[in-house]
């Protein structure tokens, strides 16, 4: 008896490791757009030059992270254990790495994966190539939103109301700075780092802040700003809670533009020449033009659509 439940056991954790063959029908051919869901595990394919829905592909596990590097798509799910590679090839879902459950965000900088298990209260670096892993615990609760300028990287610490900032070649925190209660959402430019986040509780907030500038500044941008894309026209941000998209111009530090879309935008890529938007609630991919601030066309999609890839025909 003894031995048969620990054979059970081997099978049901190698099992829940095991490569996974996706239905792919179409031969995915020059500029995609993969778009994952959180409220059913699936992936949307989208041809975005001509802003059409070519397949919906059914996942073992909902994608809450999803990233490129050197050719390669890597995704993983917050109740999965492994970092899983994706090829649109052969319909492979592989599993490459243990990095835990919980992971919340990954980052992709010249052969090195970082992820954030906010759950955990640890920051992730992995060797893809050698499939080296180490582990940094994070001076404040909740590690979630990353961002990377030069030789640091930026984490946000949603309930530590602190961002890390993260010597990258020694992998230790080299300082920390307070920000704005519950930050979420953040990206490194010229002149610093700009955060946004739902504020304290009781408190929603209705504006990114700047720091690591020359003078800290608050831009009032919509309800709960949580994502950020910087484009040659000036850094595009989501402000989930009003359903607004904006662009902020960095010299005349103001809001130039907004755009309302469909309910509780939460994540946004760059696609071609156009800005894409997910919105979790209104299941839809809106096709933003930069310049003329433009709604181009909304792509209905499955429940839940949030984490989004570009992949530029090569």
């Amino acid at each position: 008896m003894k031995w048969l439940l620990l054979g059970m056991l081997l099978l049901l954790t190698t099992g829940c490791q095991s490569e996974h063959s996706l239905h792919i029908d179409n031969d995915i051919q020059g500029n995609t757009l993969l778009v994952a869901h959180t409220k059913e595990p699936a992936l949307s394919i989208i041809n975005p030059d001509i802003h059409e829905l070519i397949e919906e592909v059914s996942l073992p596990f909902s994608v809450h992270s999803m990233v490129q590097g050197e050719g390669r798509i890597f995704a993983t799910s917050q109740q999965e254990e492994m970092l899983y590679e994706l090829s649109l090839t052969d319909g492979s879902l592989r599993p490459i790495i243990d990095i835990g459950d919980g992971v919340a965000e990954m980052l992709y900088d010249d052969g090195t994966l970082y992820a954030t298990r906010p759950f955990h209260q640890e920051i992730v670096k992995m060797d893809v190539e050698n499939e080296s892993i180490e582990t940094l615990a994070a001076s404040g609760e909740h590690p979630h939103s990353m961002a990377l300028d030069d030789g640091e990287l930026y984490v946000a610490n949603v309930y530590g109301n602190t961002v890390d900032v993260i010597d990258k070649e020694r992998f230790e925190i080299a300082r920390t700075i307070d920000v704005i209660g519950r930050p979420t959402g953040m990206i490194a430019y010229d002149e610093g780092i700009l955060v946004g986040g739902h504020g304290p509780f009781g408190e929603l907030n209705t504006e990114m802040h700047t720091y690591e500038t020359s003078e800290e500044t608050q831009i009032e941008v919509g309800l709960m700003p949580v994502a950020f894309l910087e484009t040659t026209e000036g850094i595009v941000g989501v402000s989930h809670g009003s359903h607004e998209v904006f662009l902020y111009d960095t010299e005349s530090k103001q809001v130039t533009d907004r755009l309302e879309v469909a309910h509780n935008p939460y994540y946004l890529v760059q696609a071609n020449d156009e800005v894409a938007v997910s919105s979790l609630d209104g299941d839809e991919i809106s096709f933003i033009d930069p310049q003329t601030w433009e709604l181009i066309q909304a792509v209905e999609v499955a429940a839940g659509p949030h984490v989004m890839l570009y992949l530029e025909e090569s």
